[in-house]
């Protein structure tokens, strides 16, 4: 990926941003080797953050802001330390190494983290979301999954029917409330 972006007729390199600086639009950090984040924390992204396909192993150095979402699917990631608190649209850390959400996003619209060795959902965000997506871990509870989703996305794991059938029934009568108006989502 290129290295380098040009904003109001500047370039900058994306591996050494000013202290503060905002980035506009989208910060794309993908397939460039990283094992680790430079130091992002006061950079403020309007757009999405870009990490996936490196080698991360947290996301210690992330910006504490983001605009949109964050994708970072296909790293090494063993710990969401350093992980923006809000992420406004999608979270996505799929095909990593967690095996916890610890440190993960408080709120966001979607949460992705398949293909992981998550043994529970406890730290996942518990706003209202659009998806939900924990497929291919090594769940066998539902227990900390939020209900407040519209689509959830849960196979792959090592869930009990009965824990499934519960959080499905959870799941419908949520979407029932939603149908009948008596509380509003995004």
């Amino acid at each position: 990926m290129p290295r380098y972006f040009i904003q109001d007729d500047v370039q900058y390199d994306v591996l050494n941003l000013p202290s503060g600086f905002i980035v506009n639009s989208d910060l794309v950090l993908s397939c460039m080797g990283l094992s680790e984040l430079p130091d992002l924390t006061t950079v403020e992204v309007r757009g999405n953050l870009y990490l996936d396909h490196n080698n991360l192993t947290s996301l210690i150095g992330a910006p504490a802001k983001i605009g949109r979402s964050l994708f970072a699917d296909h790293n090494r990631l063993k710990t969401l330390q350093g992980c923006p608190q809000i992420v406004p649209m999608l979270f996505s850390v799929d095909y990593n190494n967690l095996e916890t959400l610890e440190h993960g996003p408080i709120r966001t619209k979607g949460y992705n983290c398949r293909n992981n060795f998550l043994q529970t959902l406890h730290h996942i965000a518990q706003n209202q979301m659009i998806c939900l997506d924990c497929r291919n871990n090594r769940l066998t509870s539902l227990k900390y999954a939020p209900f407040m989703v519209n689509t959830a996305k849960y196979s792959g794991n090592k869930i009990p029917i009965k824990s499934a059938l519960e959080y499905e029934t959870l799941l419908a009568l949520y979407h029932d409330v939603l149908e009948r108006g008596l509380i509003k989502t995004y």
